[in-house]
């Protein structure tokens, strides 16, 4: 019989890790939307599954980019295509004073400046400037919105997590530890907040049931009225990554 739970790894978040007697060794696949799903024997250690996941990492990373692009264009950023978060502006001009590209974050604003004959859509360090920038800004807005309504939630449904960090990850909208530990992407912030308010039920509801197997989604169902598979559907709409 097949068991399943969750295994966070530091840079792709929630793994799913699939137990079958009849399994030959490890075995990996990506799933639409970015899933990473682990088939090991029963028993296997979870620093086994982590190592194993390490030494996959440029695959799931390559993966992970063509199963994005196939429903996806590449973001790129330049004066003529206006981006912003909740809280800031991205603005890139061509006025740096020292023919090199330059980044900075206030409040309201990510700018990004850089020498007059570069075009900014065809310079790789400007397309990661702008890229940084905006991860950087929604760190600072994800800090401070989401833990209040991460605590608001958990009290309002009877919740208890150890512990809630926050990082820019590749594939995942968030995750759960065995312990309590939730991590949430900072792409988060460019959701619309009841999709916000899902991901963070999804990641609660963990703190219970660690897998995604029946009493999960019914748990999950109950406190969203029947709409977990709607909004299900509104995230896979949404990238976690622009670029």
């Amino acid at each position: 019989m097949a068991a399943t739970y969750i295994l966070e790894h530091e840079t792709f978040g929630d793994l799913e890790v699939l137990e079958r007697r009849d399994a030959r060794g490890l075995s990996l696949r990506i799933h639409e939307g970015g899933v990473i799903r682990v088939t090991v024997r029963p028993g296997t250690s979870k620093a086994e599954i982590l190592e194993f996941i390490d030494n996959q990492t440029d695959w799931i990373e390559k993966s992970i980019v063509k199963i994005d692009s196939r429903g996806h264009q590449k973001t790129l950023f330049s004066p003529q295509t206006p981006f912003s978060t909740r809280q800031h502006e991205l603005q890139l001009s061509s006025t740096s004073p020292d023919n090199r590209a330059h980044l900075k974050v206030s409040p309201g604003l990510i700018s990004v400046i850089y020498p007059s004959d570069v075009n900014p859509t065809e310079s790789d360090v400007v397309q990661e400037l702008a890229r940084k920038g905006i991860a950087f800004a929604l760190k600072v807005e994800a800090q401070k919105f989401l833990p209040q309504r991460v605590r608001d939630l958990a009290d309002l449904h009877g919740f208890k997590f150890k512990t809630l960090s926050f990082k820019d990850l590749k594939s995942r909208w968030g995750s759960c530890s065995t312990n309590g530990e939730i991590c949430l992407n900072v792409q988060l912030m460019r959701l619309p907040d009841h999709l916000i308010d899902h991901i963070i039920l999804h990641e609660l509801c963990h703190t219970v049931e660690m897998n995604h197997g029946t009493r999960f989604h019914k748990l999950l169902n109950s406190i969203e009225n029947g709409r977990e598979a709607e909004f299900e559907r509104e995230v896979r709409k949404w990238r976690t990554q622009l670029f």
